[in-house]
């Protein structure tokens, strides 16, 4: 995400939107989370996020033969 927006918005004075969907959009809050003010995010939009992870987390680990965990 940061080489698109020092790409294709900073240098023309764009905005960056995002969207995330299920497990993107729990890596997308957590990184907006984790840069609160200092992101270059404008905004953003998730979609069918896993409230409940520790519910799913069992699942998690092995769904895919592991690729989650890797």
């Amino acid at each position: 995400m940061e080489y698109i927006y020092k790409t294709y918005c900073q240098p023309f004075n764009r905005k960056i939107f995002a969207l995330g969907c299920s497990m993107g959009g729990n890596v997308l809050i957590n990184s907006l989370a984790v840069q609160g003010n200092l992101s270059f995010i404008d905004a953003a939009c998730v979609i069918s996020v896993p409230m409940k992870m520790w519910e799913v987390e069992d699942h998690m680990e092995t769904a895919c033969n592991g690729l989650y965990n890797k």
